[in-house]
């Protein structure tokens, strides 16, 4: 972003904000270079009669439906929609995914207003994404493409995949019906996409001759069935087989609007101004869905952890920093292109941080502060990997679980390093507070008698005794200082925090070290 001042603003290089700015800089070129390197390529391959007048972009979905793929989708439609996109053409090939990923989709293709919503079926559109082609304005198929075969289907890693039961199929129904209808396209054949005991026929109204099709419940709920005439079944609807059809069997029962061999057939049909822009899945999406997936951000949350505490051992903006500021950067950053993460869970995350540091360096003990913050940050990095926190279906709820096995395994893993390496925890300025450091060789030389060796002044810590009285310089978590008459000495509690100025008792020595209690 440009400043108002004409002053340029520099930033130091061991400030974090440069990581910050590269990370945008290079999202921002590599968006550019996609859109004019697309532009070069359509303008190529798509090149044809320029009389046309409308502005086209055009977005290939290929591949599984799954939360990646959706991620670039609303990208590439917002890019679209902000270039002043006057048709939007959607150059699908997918066997479909999951169910929630697809709803979101057609819930965002709904939301467009002003723009021509084309699907070109090039192979094949099944399951989800034929609900997606569906819910566009136009569709055109290439003459032996696919579409069709919304079955729904539940499974997992340890469950065999099965269709679903009426109960959980009826509302899909009925929003495969409202998708069609919207768009002049008959809700049986649509409805038989889903449910595969679904006969659909065609009917002709006698008093106008219009024709449509009609499952057979729809036949048996007629107010008027004397106004009708019952026609053949379609061949596609008998039972035990979901609708799926061709691009020329697809105009025939008006599912879609036209056949084309191409995509340049497609933009010639619709008015496409040449050359189009094509937004195309890049190595930048593979990588934001490489971010996105289980064990690279279990693994990215594990060395920013890791990295944040090793910083302790060395205050300031040093490797330690550097690294758990780049590994988180790369979390929100893969987040956000994701769709999944904006500026809130940024903001709960730095919150969670800032609490964390208030309890370990200015609130003793660990208390509401700790707590919070812990919580916070669970709850960042988790809102940061969904759409919704509150789950919706069993799809939701894994991922959920996912999400959270991801985040509060990553802190265990951290807790249990922290664990094994106790015994270098002195070397660090935040613990070295809290642990109580051995006495040195020259300490352990000194001789036990109160006189000591001749020449040599008695050790302060020997005249101290069980029972002295004495009050703390410093706070005690559990180890400081502590005055007793004129001798300043360190001394531990045994593990209660004792605040300064707190007038204290020594209950046990041990060698030379002292402990105390509050008196």
């Amino acid at each position: 972003m440009m400043s108002g001042s004409s002053k340029p603003t520099r930033i130091r290089r061991n400030d974090p904000r440069w990581i910050w700015g590269i990370l945008l800089l290079v999202s921002s070129q590599l968006q550019s270079s996609l859109l004019a390197t697309e532009q070069g390529d359509t303008a190529e391959a798509v090149s044809g009669p320029q009389s046309a007048e409308r502005r086209a972009f055009v977005i290939r979905l290929e591949g599984a439906i799954e939360p990646g793929l959706q991620g670039f989708f609303e990208r590439s439609l917002d890019i679209a929609i902000e270039g002043g996109a006057e048709i939007v053409v959607l150059d699908i090939d997918s066997p479909g995914g999951r169910l929630d990923t697809t709803l979101e989709m057609v819930a965002r293709l709904r939301r467009v207003e002003g723009v021509e919503i084309v699907a070109f079926i090039r192979q094949a559109a099944y399951s989800g994404a034929a609900m997606l082609a569906l819910a566009c304005d136009r569709i055109e198929m290439h003459p032996e493409a696919q579409l069709g075969d919304i079955g729904v289907i539940v499974g997992g890693p340890f469950t065999p995949f099965q269709y679903v039961q009426e109960k959980q199929r009826s509302p899909i129904v009925a929003q495969i019906r409202t998708l069609a209808e919207v768009q002049g396209r008959p809700a049986a054949l649509a409805e038989a996409m889903v449910d595969k005991d679904a006969n659909v026929f065609s009917v002709t109204r006698k008093e106008d001759g219009k024709k449509t099709f009609m499952t057979a419940a729809e036949w048996e709920s007629l107010s008027d069935p004397q106004g009708w005439e019952k026609g053949p079944q379609v061949l596609e609807s008998r039972p035990g087989y979901f609708l799926t059809v061709s691009g020329d069997r697809a105009v025939e029962l008006g599912l879609a609007e036209a056949t084309s061999r191409s995509l340049d057939g497609v933009l010639g049909h619709v008015g496409a101004t040449r050359p189009v822009t094509v937004l195309a899945w890049s190595w930048v999406d593979s990588l934001v869905n490489l971010l996105n997936s289980f064990w690279i951000t279990g693994l990215l949350l594990l060395i920013g952890f890791l990295a944040l505490l090793f910083e302790l051992s060395s205050p300031g903006m040093g490797i330690g920093g550097l690294l758990a500021f780049f590994c988180f950067a790369l979390f929100f950053w893969s987040r956000f292109l994701g769709g999944t993460a904006g500026w809130l869970e940024v903001t709960l995350f730095i919150s969670a941080l800032a609490f964390l540091a208030a309890e370990l360096f200015l609130i003793p003990g660990f208390g509401v502060a700790g707590v919070s913050g812990v919580l916070i940050l669970v709850l960042s990095l988790v809102m940061a990997s969904r759409r919704f926190l509150v789950p919706q279906s069993g799809d939701d709820w894994g991922d959920l679980g996912l999400n959270l096995m991801t985040v509060v395994g990553a802190l265990v893993v951290v807790m249990l390093a922290v664990f094994f390496a106790a015994d270098h925890l002195s070397t660090l300025p935040l613990f070295r507070r809290l642990v109580l450091q051995p006495p040195s060789p020259g300490e352990i030389d000194v001789p036990l008698l109160s006189g000591g060796k001749k020449g040599e002044p008695e050790q302060p810590w020997l005249r101290i005794t069980v029972g002295d009285l004495g009050y703390s310089v410093s706070p005690l978590r559990p180890s400081g200082k502590a005055q007793f008459a004129d001798d300043l000495l360190d001394v531990a509690t045994e593990g209660e925090f004792i605040a300064t100025a707190t007038p204290i008792r020594v209950i046990r020595k041990q060698g030379n070290r002292i402990f105390v209690r509050e008196a």
